[in-house]
């Protein structure tokens, strides 16, 4: 607040006197105490308090900024979201989600390979849950995980930003612009900025293959086989259990292109392929990177799905 005072001292008027004496001695004294010293106290000391405080409290120390490791994947155990980029066409297809708690998978695998993990366990070992509870490998109950509402995200493509919402829990993309180099992800929720910076794609791989050494009931050994290349990037493929058989099982297997071949044993697949037989849902040619958070692991992938089915070549119809 700026506050200005102007005190003015009015002196007095200057004496008149008409005496007509002709004493010429008129007192002609001018001297009308014209003192300007008005004592006006402009002491422009103002107090102008200039403190722009306005309480506006940008302390960050609070937001967790984690950026991720390219060529990483989180454990399953302790995966809690996704950030998905996958090319479709000259367009980059966009999903992600963060969710509040831990997937009800083992810290461990059941069985290994060089390139495969087994993952299952027994849910009867928790007894009966509560409603909207789930069996953990620990043998205890907990609530289900659930999608945030609030993660947003923003996809930076040739300097060109674009900013994508939360719908119930999900975000998706759709045509987003590819990129010519690289590009950067930022994955936002309360408390933190998880990212993936000069991101790129991987090349194309040829000839994906998965042949399978025994029948539909019992697929034995599955071999998959691609053309070696030295693009860069892994072939990935996840086979869950059959989706009516409510057992948490899946098997999952990953190599470099460059290797050529990866396979999984019958102890792998065979208890996956119940009911209606094995849910092979073919490769994703990727580049992982994983950012780990107070909360459990973000992962993010960029590349291509590729459809292809198990044969069968020694099967008896």
């Amino acid at each position: 607040m700026k506050r200005i005072l102007f005190l003015a001292l009015l002196a007095g008027c200057p004496g008149t006197d008409t005496d007509t004496d002709v004493d010429t001695g008129a007192d002609t004294d001018t001297s009308a105490d014209t003192d300007t010293g008005a004592d006006a106290d402009t002491d422009t000391d103002t107090d102008t308090d200039t403190d722009t405080d306005t309480d506006t409290d940008t302390d960050t120390s609070d937001i967790q900024t984690v950026t991720a490791v390219m060529g990483e994947r989180c454990e399953p155990h302790d995966q809690i979201g996704e950030v998905r980029l996958s090319v479709q066409g000259n367009s980059v297809n966009v999903t992600a989600t963060v969710r509040d708690s831990f997937p009800a998978i083992p810290a461990t695998p059941t069985a290994s390979t060089d390139y495969c993990d087994y993952y299952t366990f027994d849910p009867s070992i928790c007894g009966d849950c509560d409603g909207g509870e789930i069996c953990m490998p620990d043998g205890q109950c907990a609530v289900r995980p659930a999608s945030l509402q609030t993660p947003t995200l923003a996809i930076t493509v040739d300097g060109v930003t674009t900013e994508l919402e939360n719908t119930s829990g999900y975000i998706y993309g759709n045509s987003v612009a590819m990129a010519d180099d690289t590009l950067d992800v930022a994955l936002r929720w309360p408390g933190y900025v998880v990212s993936v910076t000069d991101a790129y794609f991987p090349a194309a791989v040829t000839g994906l293959s998965a042949s399978a050494s025994g029948g539909w009931d019992a697929p034995g050994t599955v071999t998959m086989t691609w053309d070696p290349s030295r693009g860069g990037g892994v072939v990935f493929t996840d086979i869950p259990m059959n989706h009516h058989i409510a057992v948490p099982a899946f098997t999952r297997c990953e190599a470099s292109v460059s290797v050529g071949s990866m396979s999984a044993t019958p102890a792998m697949i065979d208890p996956l392929a119940q009911s209606t037989g094995l849910e092979f849902q073919g490769f994703q040619i990727e580049i992982p990177a994983a950012a780990q958070t107070d909360d459990g692991c973000i992962q993010f992938t960029l590349g291509m799905q590729e459809y292809t089915s198990v044969s069968y070549p020694n099967a008896s119809f």
